[in-house]
This record gives structure tokens, C-alpha cells and sequence, in this order.
């Protein structure tokens, strides 16, 4: 995944015809208390990739690469 690729998220709970623009790619930690538990300790985890996304709505969001599916990719 790269800056200006088309992607959607691949959660089911957004509506498929959402599509966003990637603006930039970038690592950053996540923790993901479902399976991690409520206290958090940033050094048991480590940086996965990111995308900061331009949705077609107008609004901006930092998303986890592996939550979004590239539909049509930049040059």
C-alpha cells in the first residue's frame, strides 16, 4: 500500500461503497485490548503499518493496513 491508492475498509460494519485515498503510509502501535487485555504495556507490542485515509465523505482517518483492501492502485 502506497500514497494514492484507492482503498475500503474490509470491516463489514462500513458500508462497502465507502472509498478512501491513501495520503501517507506509516508505522505506529496499536493495542488491541480484545485480545490483549485492559492494561496496556506498549513494550510487549510492536509497530505495524498504517494508513492515513481521505474518505470520499470529506472526513480523515488513521486506519491499520491490515484492516483496508486496495481497490485500484497509484502510479
Amino acid at each position: 500500500m502506497k500514497a494514492g491508492d484507492l482503498v475500503r475498509p474490509t470491516n463489514r460494519k462500513f458500508s462497502s461503497a465507502r472509498v478512501g485515498l491513501v495520503v501517507r503510509v506509516f508505522m505506529h502501535k496499536l493495542w488491541d485490548s480484545g485480545k490483549l487485555g485492559s492494561k496496556v504495556n506498549w513494550d510487549k507490542i510492536e509497530p505495524q503499518p498504517f494508513a492515513e485515509i481521505l474518505w470520499n465523505s470529506g472526513a480523515q482517518t488513521k486506519m491499520p493496513q491490515s484492516s483496508l483492501e486496495v481497490l485500484n492502485e497509484s502510479r
